[in-house]
């Protein structure tokens, strides 16, 4: 058998050789300025749903103990599960033609693992400013304007954690009960420890594992690619205007690489 000698840049994606944090620089432009806007609807939705009144109770609530979910006039029960999986199956073929078409567009702009993770990295920006300053910071020795930074950082990360995780426990618990008990020690400890279990994965995953979340632990970023095809919409790498690399001769033919 001979063995057969894979070069690194032979690789389409590949996970980084040195795990080194990924500094996530703010951008502009239109793509990104609906992707905002998006971002902040999907956000406002998810925060107020859980606030809605339907004839003097809670809209959207999934009941665990009763075994009930609640949508507005609706009241479902275990027996119902067949209305969820044919719901589940229109969204995943949904999705799947979304990306034969469009790309990872879900990954890019509504999944909730990029959104949250976007929103920490706001955060972060405004606290310690742009991801250059960010990068320098961290290879400062340590000082105590390095300790007070960090440490507003993180209690802005953790605070948003929080508040996270007992907006998603309001989808199964009162929400009109659930923050003052919280906040009073008085909510069930199911309730409570479930709450903080919910921010400290929040505070991980969007504050610590961002993208290695993708790479290693998300099943759909295993199969999405398998949907693709020639007319996939794509970012990817032009081998016919990039190469050869290096620096062009004054007169030689400079066309379809990007010289106007």
């Amino acid at each position: 058998m001979t063995a057969v000698k894979i070069r690194q840049e032979d690789i389409i994606a590949c996970t980084p050789v040195e795990n080194k944090k990924i500094y996530i620089r703010e951008e502009t432009g239109h793509f990104q300025k609906i992707r905002r806007y998006l971002n902040v609807v999907l956000v406002t939705l998810f925060v107020a749903l859980p606030f809605i009144q339907y004839q003097g109770q809670q809209a959207i609530l999934f009941d665990v103990g009763r075994q009930t979910l609640t949508l507005f006039a609706w009241v479902l029960y275990p027996q119902d599960l067949m209305i969820f999986a044919f719901l589940f199956i229109l969204a995943a073929f949904v999705l799947f033609l979304v990306t034969r078409h469009y790309g990872r567009v879900w990954c890019g702009f509504t999944c909730p693992q990029t959104v949250w993770t976007l929103a920490f990295n706001w955060v972060e920006r405004r606290i310690e400013g742009t991801h250059n300053q960010s990068k320098a910071l961290d290879k400062q020795p340590s000082s105590l304007t390095k300790v007070v930074v960090k440490g507003a950082k993180h209690s802005a990360w953790l605070a948003l954690s929080l508040v996270t995780a007992l907006v998603f426990m309001s989808y199964f618990y009162p929400a009109s009960r659930l923050y003052t008990e919280f906040f009073t020690f008085s909510a069930p400890a199911l309730i409570s420890g479930w709450t903080m279990f919910f921010a400290v994965c929040t505070y991980a995953n969007a504050g610590w594992l961002r993208e290695k979340m993708c790479t290693h632990m998300c099943p759909y970023s295993r199969f999405q690619a398998a949907m693709f095809d020639n007319s996939t919409s794509l970012v990817t790498y032009n081998e016919a205007r990039g190469e050869s690399r290096g620096p062009r001769k004054r007169f030689s033919q400079h066309k379809d690489l990007g010289d106007c």
